[in-house]
């Protein structure tokens, strides 16, 4: 799988937490969604500025569609369509 794809290989990036971003594809990779959706969301909150938004928004936007939220879904595609559209994960 490609980075930035939900359940992808994220980039190796060491977060003070233990990897939120890491976990989070995990848990999409084993079909978690709930608990992926709480990692990802958790990696918009407390580490905002380190380019890791792009990844967490369209793996919470994943996260939430199968999850049965498709509100919070479209929230998190909003914003990842507004803040980064030349992203790979806007494309």
């Amino acid at each position: 799988m490609r980075p930035g794809k939900p359940g992808g290989r994220a980039p190796h990036v060491w977060l003070p937490d233990g990897r939120s971003l890491y976990v989070a594809d995990f848990y999409t990779r084993r079909e978690k969604f709930d608990s992926a959706l709480k990692r990802y969301e958790t990696v918009l909150k407390l580490y905002p500025g380190l380019g890791l938004e792009p990844l967490a928004l369209f793996g919470a936007a994943h996260a939430a569609i199968k999850t049965g939220d498709r509100e919070k879904a479209s929230q998190f595609l909003d914003a990842l369509y507004n803040k980064f559209p030349n992203s790979d994960q806007a494309r």
